[in-house]
């Protein structure tokens, strides 16, 4: 019986993720608005439909059964942590303004990547493990779609921004090309919202991500 959280969890996390792809269709996109019945109408369905099916698939994932892949360790929690501080900048960039993408070509998905690869490997368990690991196929796929829906609309325009960026994250600055039209305070906002999130998690998701040594 309690495998059945599991399977909900899923078929919620699909959810997720299918409303998240749908606007890489535009055929079937044109097909959703016009049911909702405007854009007003579909984006408040898509944002309050997203926002029940994300709570919940965390929310009953954390109710399945907890089968461990691998022992949680403390190696883990602070690789976890260096992951996820470089994660809230890179979604920060994608909001703040400027040239996010000098960070990494897709910013909020990048950022989303990192973020849910700390968990998984954070985790270490079959529940946890499905959702944030579906969570991060979901960001790369999108990162695969938005640049072919980029260069079917425009080759030129797409052939330039790929050779100015780069999908994977910082390595721009890795090899060189410099901040450009980056603003630094996405790295303000993103490293204060990771510290928020730190001190809030034992409170919002019942468990403390710091490593046992760091904790009140």
């Amino acid at each position: 019986m309690a495998w059945l959280w599991l399977l909900a969890s899923l078929a919620l996390m699909s959810l997720f993720l299918a409303l998240h792809l749908l606007p890489f269709s535009p055929a079937a996109r044109t097909r959703a608005v016009t049911a909702a019945g405007g854009e007003r109408t579909y984006a408040l369905l898509f944002t309050a439909l997203s926002l029940v099916a994300l709570i919940g698939a965390f929310g009953l994932a954390a109710s399945a059964p907890a089968v461990r892949l691998w022992p949680s360790s403390e190696g883990l929690r602070w690789l976890a942590l260096g992951l996820t501080a470089l994660a809230f900048p890179l979604i920060a960039a994608a909001y703040v303004g400027g040239e996010g993408w000098r960070l990494a070509r897709h910013p909020m998905l990048a950022g989303v990547t990192l973020w849910a690869f700390a968990h998984l490997i954070a985790t270490g368990t079959l529940a946890a493990g499905l959702v944030f690991a579906l969570v991060g196929a979901y960001a790369l796929a999108a990162m695969v779609l938005s640049d072919r829906r980029l260069a079917r609309r425009d080759a030129q325009a797409a052939c330039a921004h790929f050779a100015q960026s780069h999908p994977v994250p910082f390595w721009g600055l890795v090899r060189g090309d410099g901040l450009g039209g980056f603003k630094p305070l996405a790295l303000l906002v993103g490293l204060g919202l990771w510290a928020a999130f730190l001190a809030a998690h034992p409170w919002l998701f019942g468990v403390s991500p710091l490593p046992l040594g760091w904790r009140g």
